[in-house]
């Protein structure tokens, strides 16, 4: 497989749009907090979550009690085009419990498998021409969405992934052809190595290391012993900065370390988790000195770099228990 869809060098972060929970009475509202999204420091930006709905095996948002994430799809949407009209918008299958009864342990036989993969195809459809109000009140943005994800764990994390993620490549690459559009991505953010073979090589444009939390042991090497056929260029790394002392890289100097190799070719993109966590005002100060060194650009307001270190170890937190830092005290 080729290089991906994805333009080199690449920097990616994640919102689940689940957190915070309900804002008031309505899930429509959105949380004060996400007005501080600094999504002019994405390229990538994989939205989550969604599930396959239970009673006829489709792909769709995850649905929450007394209401809907939709408002909030949008609402991101909007923010993120209006701050950069050309990130990449992708849908992520997120995880649940093993016996969930929202992911692919329910998408087993043939005639499933085929109804999921055609239900992520509509879903991009769907929304690939749609326009939406620019954030600033002025204009419209593209609403288009560039590909899907599956976050493998709990009730993604089954033997017969290959197949739905093969079905899905051909599902995707038909409506490419369809709507005489880009090519469509297709990717994966796993922690290990199981249930993977050799036909992800050429089913998925990426592999999403979770280098942190449960994937903080797993190499790339291990994914390529694995996955006979892949190119380092479909391998990309992965951050967080909610928990940074479950990463891979734990000290800071390692992490610049990679944010420079992304920056010189070596490793084509590096993405984070989370934006939206409970210390966002730190998720963010690291975002954007990440766009920073990756691209070599000064985005404004950022924070010096002597700042992102000091308070990296613990996330813009007191200690791994907190509390966290203030505005004031984010210096």
């Amino acid at each position: 497989m080729g290089d991906g869809p994805w333009t080199k060098p690449f920097v990616g972060a994640h919102i689940l749009l689940l957190e915070p929970g309900k804002e008031g009475n309505s899930w429509d509202q959105i949380p004060a907090s996400w007005h501080a999204i600094r999504f002019d420091a994405i390229d990538v930006l994989f939205l989550s979550p969604f599930a396959v709905i239970e009673y006829n095996r489709s792909f769709n948002l995850d649905p929450v009690d007394g209401g809907s994430l939709l408002e909030r799809f949008k609402w991101v949407i909007r923010s993120a085009r209006s701050k950069n009209p050309n990130v990449k918008i992708i849908l992520e299958q997120f995880y649940a419990g093993d016996n969930s009864n929202t992911g692919f342990n329910i998408v087993r036989d043939d005639a499933n498998v085929n109804t999921y993969a055609n239900s992520v195809a509509k879903f991009i459809e769907t929304w690939y021409h749609q326009t939406l109000p620019s954030i600033t009140g002025v204009g419209e943005v593209s609403a288009r969405v560039d590909g899907w994800d599956v976050d493998v764990e709990g009730s993604t994390l089954v033997a017969h992934l290959p197949k739905i993620l093969t079905a899905v490549r051909v599902s995707l690459d038909g409506l490419r052809r369809k709507l005489g559009a880009p090519k469509f991505s297709v990717s994966i953010t796993p922690a290990w190595t199981r249930c993977l073979d050799a036909s992800v090589a050429q089913s998925v444009d990426y592999i999403n290391m979770q280098n942190y939390d449960g994937g903080i042991g797993t190499t790339p090497d291990q994914y390529k012993e694995v996955i006979t056929g892949l190119k380092d260029h479909q391998l990309i790394w992965g951050l967080t900065s909610e928990i940074p002392w479950k990463n891979t890289a734990q000290a800071f100097t390692d992490v610049k370390s990679k944010a420079q190799a992304v920056a010189s070719g070596q490793i084509p993109g590096i993405y984070t988790w989370r934006l939206n966590s409970d210390n966002s005002a730190y998720e963010n100060i690291f975002q954007v000195w990440l766009f920073n060194i990756v691209h070599g650009v000064h985005l404004p307001d950022a924070k010096t770099e002597d700042v992102v270190a000091r308070h990296w170890q613990f996330g813009g937190r007191r200690s791994q228990q907190g509390p966290l830092l203030s505005a004031t005290e984010l210096h």
